[in-house]
Parts: C-alpha cells; structure tokens; sequence
C-alpha cells in the first residue's frame, strides 16, 4: 500500500534490518539481472518482497528497489497484490507519500518497482527513543531535536497521508 515518507524516514523495515537470509538474495546475486541498477545494500523484508537501496544509473539517483519473493513468483494473488501496490502508489501525490518511479519485470519473470529512497529511523524507534529518555533527543546525524510534541506532529502527517489514501479508496495494509 502506500507508504507514508514520515514512516520511511526510518528505513523500511527495520525489524530485521539489511543483512542477507537464507531467502533474500544477496546485492551481488542479483546485480546481473538490474543492468540499469548498482545494487547496493538489503534495506528491508516484508511478507511480499525485499527491499534494496540501489543507484539507477539512468536517472543518476538513489533509490529504493523492491522485489517480490521468489516464493511469490508463481502466486497468483501475490503478483497482483504486489503490481496493484505499485500502480496505487504510483496515483497517490501526496508530500507524505513516497512516490513510485518504475515498475518492471527482469528477463527471469521477477517483477520489481523503484521508488524514491528515503533515509532515516523508523517513527517506532523514534516514539520508544523519545518516550524513554523523557527529554528531547538528538539522533547523531540529526539537526532536529526529537521531543514528544514533534514526534506527535509527525504522526498527524502520517495520519493525513493515510486520510489522503482512504479518500481514494487505499487502505495502507501495513
């Protein structure tokens, strides 16, 4: 569904946070099939696909690759969830929204889809952070002191992404 970019600020999914598994195939196994693409790193994993941090060297930018699982190539209702997860993104412009750039199929029947890359932590680690140290935080790297009330003000963004997405009819499933 879409993804709400004050969300994505953290990185995807940062329960299992880069690194490679048995089922996620490494950068390098798969820099052969994205020719346009260097591969980068695994950035995150979900029920439907991996994510990767990628460099597209056609538009000369960074972004984020997501690939569906190999052991959904073949499912019937994954491939559709997955390409009509894309294409409803892809409608949604909204500033809280992470936009879709591509949506493509590898010559090995693998369908992926880019979209912009954004940095960051995830508004649960930034919530828990904030909570337990009961003053405002600086997150190394970060201009931005994190206080409760800020944290609260990006969660009304994220909420107004998903009213935006519910307006048209997306449910945001994550």
């Amino acid at each position: 569904g879409a993804c709400p970019r004050c969300l994505l600020e953290a990185g995807l999914d940062d329960s299992d946070p880069g690194g490679s598994a048995p089922d996620t195939p490494t950068p390098e196994e798969i820099a052969e099939r994205f020719p346009h693409l260097e591969i980068l790193d695994v950035v995150g994993r979900g029920g439907m696909g991996v994510v990767y941090r990628a460099f597209d060297r056609n538009l000369r930018r960074h972004v984020a690759m997501k690939i569906l699982r190999e052991e959904l190539k073949g499912h019937a209702v994954s491939l559709d969830r997955f390409i009509s997860e894309a294409q409803v993104t892809a409608q949604l412009q909204h500033p809280a929204i992470v936009p879709v750039h591509d949506i493509g199929l590898t010559d090995r029947d693998e369908y992926f889809y880019t979209m912009q890359l954004v940095r960051g932590r995830t508004l649960s680690r930034l919530v828990e952070k904030v909570l337990r140290g009961g003053r405002p935080t600086l997150w190394r790297g970060d201009n931005m002191h994190w206080t409760r009330f800020r944290v609260l003000e990006v969660f009304v963004q994220v909420c107004l992404a998903v009213a935006y997405a519910h307006e048209r009819h997306v449910v945001h499933r994550d």
